[in-house]
């Protein structure tokens, strides 16, 4: 299983992307769960957006709320969750 810092997680989640049928257009908005390889907990979650939804203010939403939430197996955080 492939392990990664915390500051990899930005750029690691897009290789783990899902075409959630849940969204408008099949898209890969939702909510990304990264665990701990230390204590096996949940680590953090890493939001992402895909950009064909904006709000009213111009910022990038879901497409869909509430949105997909998927875990990710195959990558963790080698470093502790905050509660340990």
């Amino acid at each position: 299983m492939a392990q990664i810092t915390p500051a990899q997680m930005g750029t690691d989640v897009f290789n783990h992307l899902v075409n959630s049928p849940s969204n408008p257009n099949n898209c890969a908005c939702g909510r990304y769960m990264y665990y701990s390889s230390v204590c096996n907990h949940a680590y953090q979650v890493v939001v992402h957006k895909c950009g064909n939804t904006t709000a009213v203010s111009g910022v990038a939403s879901f497409c869909k709320t509430p949105a997909p939430r998927h875990i990710i197996w195959a990558t963790q955080v080698n470093v502790p969750c905050q509660h340990c």
